[in-house]
């Protein structure tokens, strides 16, 4: 959960690759100053989703701080941001065929990214996939899509501005200042998690790629 580190100014997230909304989820429920927007692209999932997941429920009862969009993600990078300002945060979770989408290789898709989504002191959050999934296409092993993709972020965000985290199977990077390296900001953002996540604080390493 990343509004902690945060700034304070943009207490909007965005989510690219919503699917069933379990990010967000988390977010509205731990944190009730944030608010989300969140992007799927495949509309039978979002129908799903709220048929079988619960996410009608969730939308009803955070109406005003929860907008799903229906539509491709990157694309909506491309364009206006849905805040004025930019998000604080931007949790990225695209996947097709087993793998994170190509252009999460290419250091251009998160220089826009991070122009036109995060607003300044924002982060970026990216699940880089791991030994949970398994590409469908021959030559794209988890191991070197992980690497490619985080080679990309660090030439985007620049070099000791990403972290990385593994955990459960798979490896997640985020943007910013390292937090090992400003151990007031890592008690605040344990102070403002509950128990149970704190110990992900201190699981976050810089990337060295």
């Amino acid at each position: 959960t990343p509004p902690p580190p945060l700034p304070a100014s943009a207490s909007s997230l965005a989510g690219l690759g919503f699917v069933a909304g379990s990010a967000a989820r988390a977010v509205l429920h731990f944190f009730p100053d944030i608010s989300v927007h969140g992007w799927e692209i495949d509309p039978a999932v979002v129908s799903a989703s709220r048929d079988f997941f619960g996410l009608a429920e969730l939308e009803a009862e955070h109406a005003a701080r929860l907008s799903v969009h229906v539509g491709d993600a990157l694309a909506a990078s491309a364009d206006a941001v849905a805040v004025p300002g930019g998000f604080g945060g931007v949790l990225v979770d695209l996947f097709a065929g087993g793998s994170v989408l190509p252009e999460l290789q290419e250091m251009d898709t998160w220089r826009r990214i991070g122009r036109r989504m995060v607003a300044p002191g924002g982060r970026v959050m990216v699940h880089c996939g791991g030994p949970c999934v398994e590409a469908e296409e021959e030559g794209r092993g988890v191991e070197a899509v992980k690497d490619a993709t985080l080679r990309a972020l660090t030439a985007a965000f620049g070099h000791g501005m990403v972290s990385v985290m593994d955990v459960d199977e798979s490896w997640v990077a985020m943007t910013g200042p390292a937090v090992s390296s400003a151990p007031e900001e890592a008690a605040a953002w344990k102070a403002k998690l509950p128990p149970e996540l704190r110990r992900y604080v201190d699981m976050w390493r810089p990337c060295l790629l």
